[in-house]
């Protein structure tokens, strides 16, 4: 095997440029809002209680800082894939993106509505619970959107069975 440059006159890639499908964009896009949504819940207070009113980034107690990880590996780990998904890398990455971001919006979804759980329990729900919980949902709706694009995608370029002449 030996290497040969190409001329800087030859085109690099061979065949039309792909579009992506706008199921894909949407759910992406969508995704990104989540994400945005996520890191906002961050920001509001989950909860109002009589000796306080934590957020995320604001805890009440000692040691709480602990409890930024995960939302902020929510909020980056959403950025990524719903990146990927737009792109559109391949199908394999499309259908890897999309999952991690419906695994991302159920995960986050059932925190935001623990948080909600403590609050309503012990004092009263804050914005940022509710916050949350919106962005989990859409999140898990971009991903969903993305997956149906990896699917339909898939049977477009799928060979049609020939017909049986019996």
């Amino acid at each position: 095997m030996r290497w040969v440059p190409v001329s800087p006159s030859q085109p690099l890639a061979s065949g039309p440029a792909r579009s992506r499908p706008w199921i894909a964009i949407a759910g992406g896009a969508s995704s990104i809002v989540a994400v945005i949504l996520q890191f906002s819940a961050c920001i509001f207070p989950y909860a109002y209680y009589s000796d306080g009113s934590p957020s995320i980034f604001n805890g009440a107690f000692a040691g709480d800082a602990w409890f930024i990880a995960e939302p902020v590996t929510v909020v980056l780990g959403g950025l990524i894939a719903a990146i990927l998904v737009m792109i559109g890398i391949n199908r394999t990455t499309g259908a890897l993106s999309a999952g991690a971001l419906v695994a991302l919006g159920v995960q986050s979804t059932t925190m935001w509505a623990g948080y909600m759980g403590i609050a309503a329990n012990q004092g009263r729900i804050g914005p940022g619970s509710i916050i949350g919980v919106v962005g989990g949902v859409l999140l898990i709706a971009g991903g969903s959107l993305a997956l149906t694009a990896v699917v339909t995608e898939r049977l477009k370029q799928a060979p049609a069975e020939p017909k049986s002449s019996t």
